[in-house]
C-alpha cells in the first residue's frame, strides 16, 4: 500500500477518497472471507477475494465521487489498485482463515484506520507545501514548494514519518522499561525493610 501514499497522496480530498475506498473494499471482503474460508480450496481464495473486492469497488465509487467531481482523474489507477491491496492477500489468509468474524472485522478496521492516518498526514503536508491549501481552502503561507507534489516528496515524507514513529516507539519503550525498573527497585527496598524489621 506504499504506492498510493507516495504517488496519489497530493491532497486531503484524495487521501480521504482512498481511505474510504480501502475501508469499503477491505473490511467487507475480509468479513466474507472469514465465512467462506473452508468452503473453497486454498489456491482459489485469493482470486475470490479479488473478485469480491472488485464488486465492492463499484459502490465505493458512488460513495467517494461527491468528495470531488474530478476525484477519479486525480487518483488515476490508484483507485482501482485498492482491489489488490496487501491486506486482502496477506491478512486475508493469515487472519480471516484463523480468527473469528469479529476479530477479522476489527483487524481490517485497524489496518484501514492506520492507512487513513498515514495518508492524511502525508497528503496534508504535501497540499500545504505545493498549493498552500487544505481541503481546497487557502492557507496563508509565505512560500510554496511545487516539488512537494512529485513522488519523491511522498517518499521523503514516508521516510520522515517512519523515522519519527520509530523514535517515539523506542522512547516510549525506554520510559516503560525505566518505570518498571523503578517499581522493581522500590518493591525490593520495601521487602528489604520488612526483612530487617
Amino acid at each position: 500500500m506504499l504506492a498510493p501514499v507516495v504517488v496519489a497522496s497530493t491532497s486531503v480530498k484524495t487521501a480521504v477518497a482512498l481511505s474510504v475506498t480501502l475501508a469499503i473494499v477491505t473490511i467487507p471482503t475480509m468479513f466474507i472471507a472469514s465465512f467462506i474460508k473452508n468452503a473453497i480450496p486454498k489456491w482459489l481464495r485469493i482470486p475470490v477475494y479479488s473478485l469480491i473486492a472488485s464488486l465492492l469497488l463499484i459502490p465505493s465509487a458512488l460513495i467517494v465521487s461527491p468528495i470531488s467531481p474530478t476525484i477519479f482523474d486525480s487518483m488515476g489507477m490508484y483507485f482501482s489498485l485498492m482491489v489488490f491491496n496487501s491486506v486482502l492477500f496477506s491478512r486475508g489468509e493469515k487472519i480471516a482463515v484463523k480468527k473469528s468474524h469479529l476479530e477479522v472485522v476489527a483487524d481490517g478496521a485497524i489496518y484501514c484506520i492506520g492507512f487513513a492516518v498515514a495518508i492524511l498526514l502525508i497528503s496534508a503536508v504535501r497540499e500545504l507545501l505545493y498549493a498552500n491549501t487544505l481541503w481546497g481552502l487557502p492557507v496563508p503561507l509565505p512560500f510554496k514548494i511545487s516539488a512537494a507534489v512529485l513522488p519523491f516528496a511522498g517518499f521523503m515524507l514516508v521516510g520522515m514519518f517512519s523515522a519519527i514513529c520509530s523514535f517515539l516507539r523506542e522512547f516510549i519503550r525506554k520510559l516503560v522499561e525505566k518505570h518498571r525498573m523503578r517499581a522493581k527497585q522500590s518493591a525490593m527496598a520495601l521487602v528489604g525493610e520488612e526483612v530487617t524489621r
